[in-house]
C-alpha cells in the first residue's frame, strides 16, 4: 500500500520543480489566490509558497485555519489542504510557509465524480448564447461538467455556451464557457431539453470553485446517507 505522506510529498516535490501554478482557497471564505510553491524546508515537512500580492486576500490566507490547494500535473487534478500559514521570509523576500500535507488527492480528466444538489439547494444556473439568455436546471455537477435542463432551448451537440453563471447557495460563483456534447431528450410540455455539457478552457480559479463546491454537495451526500431510517 502506497504511504499517503510519502505520495503528497513526491506530488509536491514535483508542483515545484515543473513551477505549477497553484489555486489556493482559504477553506472558509469564497476567495483564492494564484501562488507557486518556492521552497520545501526542514527535512521536507515545510512548504514554502508566495504571497498574492494582495493585501485583502493575503490577509484572509493568513485568518483561515486550513487552505485548499489546486492544480494540474500530466492531465492530472492535484488537490491538497494544509495550515494554518505562517509568515516567512525566503531569499529576502517575504512568503508564507506550510506544513507539508499528509495526503493529496488526484483525479484523472476523464474520471470526474457527477454529484447531484439536493432538491431545496440548486444552485442558479444562467446561459448566455447568440445574443439570447436561458434559464438552466443544474441536475448534477462535476469539475469537467454539467447535465442540466434548459429552458426554450433547441441547443446541439457541438455548440458553444458562450458564458454561463452559476451562484450556488453557499456564495461560491462559477462563470466559465461550456460545450454542448450530448442532447439526452426533449420535453415538448415544459419546453425544456437536457443537455450533458462540459466546461471550456476553465483554467485554475474556475476549477477550485468547482473543486470546492462538488466537495460540499459529497459531504451533504454523505450526511443524508448516514441519517438514521
Amino acid at each position: 500500500m502506497t504511504d499517503p505522506v510519502k505520495e503528497a510529498s513526491l506530488y509536491i516535490n514535483k508542483i515545484m520543480e515543473e513551477r505549477c501554478i497553484l489555486v489556493a482557497s482559504p477553506e472558509d471564505h469564497d476567495a483564492s489566490i494564484m501562488t507557486a510553491i518556492i521552497d520545501i524546508l526542514d527535512d521536507e515537512n515545510e512548504v514554502v509558497f508566495d504571497y498574492s500580492g494582495s493585501k485583502d486576500l493575503d490577509r484572509r490566507i493568513r485568518q483561515s485555519q486550513s487552505i485548499g490547494f489546486s492544480t494540474c500535473i500530466d492531465d492530472i487534478k492535484v488537490t491538497f489542504s494544509s495550515g494554518p500559514v505562517e509568515d516567512t521570509v525566503h531569499r529576502g523576500r517575504p512568503a508564507f510557509k506550510i506544513k507539508m500535507p499528509r495526503s493529496i488527492y488526484r483525479v484523472q480528466r476523464r474520471d470526474f465524480y457527477r454529484v447531484s444538489p439536493p432538491l431545496l439547494e440548486r444552485p442558479e444556473c444562467v446561459m448566455e448564447y447568440d445574443g439570447k439568455s436561458y434559464k438552466a436546471t443544474i441536475l448534477d455537477i462535476s469539475i469537467g461538467g454539467i447535465n442540466a435542463l434548459i429552458q426554450n432551448s433547441r441547443f446541439k451537440a457541438g455548440d458553444v455556451i458562450e458564458r454561463c453563471r452559476i451562484s450556488t447557495p453557499i456564495g461560491i460563483k462559477i462563470e466559465a464557457s461550456l460545450e454542448i456534447i450530448y442532447v439526452r431528450n426533449e420535453l415538448d410540455r415544459s419546453r425544456e431539453a437536457q443537455y450533458g455539457c462540459v466546461f471550456k478552457d476553465a483554467g485554475a480559479l474556475v476549477e477550485s470553485k468547482l473543486q470546492r463546491y462538488v466537495t460540499y454537495l459529497q459531504g451533504k451526500e454523505l450526511e443524508k446517507r448516514r441519517e438514521p431510517k
